[in-house]
Parts: structure tokens; sequence; C-alpha cells
């Protein structure tokens, strides 16, 4: 009889045991936070009392610090951050100091390891369609921002902005026509001050990446490759035609590109070549020039020559070098006669370029000369 009992037993035991896993014991700890987090979070207490979206406040400083930078996408969700400028907004609300509080907690997190400052912006400016520091009336996107000056850190959050940019559905309530604002009951909110509710993900993707390689004040080498970067990434999604999906190699720039995965409306292509066309003349020495007031006249003069770091230079050897790579076609095609033009205008520019390279060298030299007469 004890044998009996004991077999009918472990069936049982076998199907508690696959009960378990089915309800996330074998989950990673980042699918775990991001289910509770959504269950009881967004879904419980966000949508309740003021005393409640307290609790989350001061929840999310005992998270925060435990989970990793991939878990800030599903901590900082679209719920909580919406709560949070509802609540930045006007000092006169009730949790306006819990929030400010939380806000800086947010930042101070952050600022502990450079990975996690491109979460925290992602986070913060796709929620609010990029104008979290307008609606809040705040400084601290940019302040993250300005954290940001290694390499490592810059490039990652352009990596992301690219990645967003490429990818079909992310971690919001979104499609590819744009992005839908919701309050904290889950009805649309169409009509939010200072934020469209149907502008397109792609759209906003490229804002974002514009105005972080515009704004960026870290060292200069850094500066003109990511000046570059955009240079290339607009330039192939403008201009060129490819197979979706696929990572090309130019062999005369030792460098790689890489076609978007789907094909691109003509709104987003002509939207890719405006935003290029921006940033040549944002990157133009004139440009430059005109934003520091306080050079003297032999440094405005070397600031006028371009040199081979010149952003300008490198589209015109990027457009040169993908048209010979097979399966690379261009948008709109050249005809010869422009296709003559353009290299003798090339032709012309590197004879000048040479002229007042040697004008300028020699006239430097005679005047260290004659400083030591």
């Amino acid at each position: 009889m004890e044998t009996n009992s004991q077999t009918l037993q472990t069936p049982k035991k076998k199907k508690k045991r696959s009960q378990t896993e089915a309800n996330g014991v074998g989950k990673t700890v980042d699918e775990r936070v991001a289910s509770f987090w959504e269950l009881v979070v967004d879904k419980s207490l966000l949508p309740s009392s003021h005393e409640r979206k307290y609790l989350v406040m001061e929840l999310l400083q005992l998270v925060l610090p435990r989970a990793s930078a991939h878990s800030t996408r599903w901590i900082l969700s679209e719920t909580l951050v919406h709560c949070l400028i509802d609540n930045l907004v006007a000092k006169g609300n009730i949790l306006h100091k819990s929030a400010q509080r939380c806000i800086d907690f947010i930042c101070q997190w952050a600022k502990a390891d450079e990975k996690r400052i491109p979460a925290v912006i992602l986070s913060l400016q796709y929620c609010s369609n990029g104008k979290f520091d307008s609606l809040t009336k705040t400084q601290t996107v940019k302040q993250l921002m300005d954290m940001l000056k290694s390499e490592e850190g810059s490039f990652l959050l352009y990596e992301k902005l690219v990645q967003l940019f490429n990818a079909k559905d992310t971690w919001l309530t979104n499609d590819e026509s744009g992005c839908e604002l919701y309050d904290l009951k889950g009805s649309k909110k169409p009509k939010v001050e200072g934020v469209k509710p149907h502008t397109p993900k792609k759209h906003w993707v490229l804002d974002q990446l514009c105005v972080f390689v515009k704004q960026f004040r870290g060292e200069l080498a850094v500066r003109l490759s990511l000046q570059k970067e955009l240079v290339k990434f607009l330039t192939v999604n403008a201009l060129f035609i490819g197979s979706p999906g696929t990572k090309c190699k130019v062999k005369g720039l030792d460098e790689e590109v890489t076609f978007p995965p789907a094909p691109l409306s003509e709104d987003i292509r002509n939207v890719c070549l405006a935003r290029l066309q921006s940033l040549l003349v944002d990157v133009s020495p004139s440009a430059s020039i005109s934003r520091d007031k306080k050079m003297n006249p032999e440094d405005v003069l070397l600031k006028k020559v371009p040199d081979s770091s010149d952003p300008r230079f490198f589209l015109l050897d990027l457009c040169n070098m993908l048209e010979q790579i097979p399966g690379v076609t261009r948008v709109q095609p050249i005809s010869k006669d422009d296709r003559d033009a353009i290299n003798a205008l090339q032709s012309c520019i590197s004879q000048l370029f040479a002229v007042v390279s040697f004008v300028i060298l020699s006239r430097s030299e005679a005047i260290s000369l004659f400083k030591f007469m």
C-alpha cells in the first residue's frame, strides 16, 4: 500500500514543478523585473491614487540600483515617465517634490556608469517625443547629454538611435505610422502641450541623431568620428538603394555601410537628405568661425581651408565608392553630363586646396621669421 501511495504522489510533484516553471521561474532577472513592473507598477499602482504614485517613486529608488542598464527600458516605462512629466510641469502639484527627487536620483544613478546614460536618455525622450526638458521645464536630458564625453558612451547612444531607426517595433506603444501617447488610465492622449501625437518614429530618431551630434561637446576626435558616421548613415539612407539589411564594405575608404532592413519611403529619404544638407552646412568652416568670434586672422584663414577630416570631402569619396559596389544604385541616377561636371568640380577643389594651403603655409612661415628678426 505504501508503494502505491508513493507512486500516486510523484505525478503531483512533477505537475507542481511544471506549473512553477511556467509561472516564470526559468525567466531571466530582466524578464522577471519587466513582468513585475508591468503588472504591479504600470497597471496597478500608477493608475491609482497619489499615495500609490508616491510609493512607485520610492520603489524606483530601491529597484534601480539593483537593476541592469538593460532593465531601464522597462523600469522607466511610458506610464512612469508620463507620471513624472505630469508632476514636474507645475511646482504646485502634490507630488512635484517627489518627482523632482526621483529624477535627480535617476540622473545620479546614470552618472555612476556611462553605459546607463543612453538608456535613460532614450526612455525619457521617446516617451515625451523628444521634449522632456521643455515639458518639465528642467535640463535633465541636457545634463545627461553633457555627461557623455568618452567615445564608448557617445557611440553607444548613437548606435542605440540607429537601432531604433531600423527596428520594426520598440518597447513603447507605437507603429510605423507614428507614436501615440497615453494617459495613466490607458486612454489615448492626443492633445499634450508641446507633443505631436502622430510624429513618425523615424522622423523623431533622425532629429535626435542630428541634435546629439551637433551639440556634442566632447573631444574633437570623437566629434569628427560622430560626424563622419552620421554623414555615412544619412548618405546611405537618402541617396542609395541596396539589398535590405545587407552590410557592404567600402574598400577605398576602409568603411562599412549598412542598408536598412526594410525599404524606406520617399518621405523618409527626403528627411534624410534635408538632415544631411543641414549637417554639411553646420560642419562647414564658415559656420564654426561664426560661432567662435574670438579667432585670430591667421586662425580664420587656416580654419577656412578644409582638410582630410572634413566630412564634406568624406561625402564625395563615399558616393564615388558606393557607386562601384555591385547591387548598389542611386535613388536618382546621375547623367553623364552631371558626372563630368562633378569630376571637374572635384578637380578644381583639389587644386584650390593645394594652392591655398601653400599660400597660408608660406604666410605663416614669413610671419614667424619676422617675429624672430
